[in-house]
């Protein structure tokens, strides 16, 4: 296990099962260097708390890498609600979406998470070329 992965699993049950380890654990990973992505993307899809992938989603839109796109569109269909919600949010964040606009614009539902992820998948289709001007 790698630095980055200990870290990451600071972040499993939240604040209350960590206490300020857990807020030592985010402010970290989004100040981490470039080296944190890959351990980011693969607890994004594969951690086992909740929890965690919900916060490794928000990290990596406050990161603002627009290569996170891609998996964080895989999140869209994540089994956990808040892991779904965060998603959408980074991915607004990262195209510089006020919170909550892309999921308005695209008429985007929490409750259906492969209609979602169609959605933002033809979308991000259209706008591809242009993402390069947002790095």
């Amino acid at each position: 296990m790698g630095k980055y992965s200990k870290i990451i699993d600071g972040l499993a049950g939240g604040p209350k099962a960590q206490g300020e380890a857990y807020y030592v654990a985010e402010e970290a990973l989004v100040k981490a260097d470039r080296r944190a992505f890959r351990p980011l993307v693969r607890a994004l899809a594969q951690h086992p708390d909740a929890v965690a992938r919900e916060v490794v989603a928000e990290i990596l839109g406050q990161r603002g890498d627009v290569t996170a796109i891609p998996y964080l569109l895989k999140a869209v269909v994540d089994p956990d609600e808040c892991v779904r919600m965060d998603a959408i949010w980074s991915i607004e964040r990262i195209l510089h979406f006020s919170p909550g606009g892309l999921q308005h614009l695209l008429d985007l539902s929490y409750d259906d998470p492969r209609r979602s992820k169609a959605t933002i998948t033809r979308f991000l289709q259209l706008i591809g070329p242009y993402l390069v001007n947002l790095e």
